[in-house]
């Protein structure tokens, strides 16, 4: 999915949740169609505990944050802002 990052939280050391709004091109093409302005938010959340999301979530920072951050929480605020791809396997549905 492609997104653009709008925040960013750790909760108990274990768990990193993204939010961002969906930018891809089906819904942009939605939102000139409707001509309402709702943008679509989009949850992510990764236990870090888990080792496949770990990795994932590690190797996709890894890939965008910037060359200065050497902390994880430097690394999701590098990203923030950003138009990129996550995958939506780890989107949060319960909303």
């Amino acid at each position: 999915m492609f997104i653009e990052i709008t925040g960013y939280a750790i909760i108990d050391r274990r768990y990193i949740v993204v939010e961002s709004i969906d930018v891809s091109e089906m819904q942009l093409m939605r939102l000139e169609r409707r001509d309402d302005g709702c943008e679509r938010e989009i949850t992510f959340m990764f236990d870090t505990k888990d080792p496949k999301a770990s990795a994932y979530i590690y190797r996709w920072l890894r890939k965008h944050k910037s060359k200065d951050a050497s902390t994880l929480g430097e690394s999701l605020r590098s990203v923030v802002g950003r138009v990129c791809e996550l995958s939506g396997y780890y989107r949060v549905w319960d909303e």
